[in-house]
């Protein structure tokens, strides 16, 4: 067996039955009534898995150091638990495709270790309050990124445009994104871009008009956008829906 999919059940103390289980790449333990100490147990007894959902699991508390260990990681979704520590354990998961730390609010540190990541396609962050800058994640080909509600963590958009990957960007209320929509122009894979509440941002909808691929606009709450020309963007991007509304 390799796969093994327990969501939503009951495991009490039965999280020691991986140990007979130690082929395993793929555990999804969202939302189960794991305890504190058995991210440990769990580690040391699957040390060969390349996917992990420990989601939703509000027991598990403690530093998440012992991920490290798992040094063939490419998947790992954590949100909505109550992990505490830093992300310096990203810094050993070199193969590591995609991350999900939503609504973890007991983070520290920063996000630097997410610069080792080489590999990393998918970064979602919503609602954590790590600090520092993103800027660490501008050499990485990621596809995807979503920011959502984060308060003290900056990225310049300048940043973004060595994104040469990047298929979506999807931020809402990140209030220290700044920088102008010029720096998307490099971008020709992007086909999702969704701006909300972001004060700083400047630049304007024509900056956006040679993107072949977009099929989603949305840039709302942000003052210092020009969405004026609206018709031009339609005309020369006929296939892509437009959501355009200041809601200030």
């Amino acid at each position: 067996m390799t796969v093994l999919k327990l969501a939503g059940t009951s495991v009490d103390g039965d999280i020691v039955m991986l140990k007979k289980l130690s082929h395993l790449t793929e555990l999804s333990l969202n939302s189960c009534n794991l305890v504190t100490g058995q991210l440990e147990t769990l580690v040391q007894a699957c040390p060969k898995l390349k996917i992990l959902d420990l989601s939703g699991c509000l027991g598990l508390d403690g530093p998440l150091d012992p991920l490290a260990r798992l040094i063939s990681l490419k998947e790992l979704k954590l949100s909505d638990s109550k992990f505490t520590g830093t992300l310096d354990f990203c810094s050993s998961l070199c193969e590591l495709e995609t991350i999900n730390l939503s609504r973890m609010s007991l983070l520290t540190g920063t996000a630097d270790s997410l610069g080792s990541c080489k590999k990393l396609k998918s970064l979602h962050f919503n609602l954590i309050i790590i600090k520092g800058s993103l800027d660490s994640i501008s050499a990485l080909a990621l596809e995807n990124l979503v920011l959502w509600d984060i308060w003290n963590m900056s990225l310049e958009l300048s940043s973004i445009q060595n994104m040469t990957s990047l298929k979506n960007f999807t931020t809402n209320s990140m209030h220290q994104l700044k920088g102008s929509t010029q720096h998307f122009s490099a971008l020709d894979k992007l086909e999702t871009l969704h701006i909300w509440s972001a004060r700083h941002v400047t630049g304007r909808l024509e900056d956006l008009n040679h993107l072949k691929k977009l099929k989603y606009v949305s840039i709302r709450g942000c003052p210092k956008v020009n969405v004026e020309f609206e018709k031009t963007f339609q005309k020369n991007n006929p296939d892509c829906i437009l959501r355009l509304k200041d809601e200030y």
